[in-house]
């Protein structure tokens, strides 16, 4: 599968908003996130390799 460049940002918003929707669940919860870290990583992942810069905040 080839995602555009439209689709590609639309995946790295969902990762990202994952991720936050994730944290806010664990703080009201008193649960430690899953999957939240694994999301931002792997948004800084792609976005690098498709030219982009790093996030180093992301994570």
């Amino acid at each position: 599968m080839t995602l555009s460049g439209d689709r590609w940002t639309d995946l790295l918003v969902q990762l990202t908003e994952s991720a936050y929707f994730e944290d806010e669940v664990a703080v009201e919860t008193g649960d430690a996130p899953q999957n939240s870290a694994d999301c931002r990583s792997l948004v800084d992942t792609i976005s690098a390799k498709l030219g982009g810069p790093d996030h180093p905040r992301v994570n």
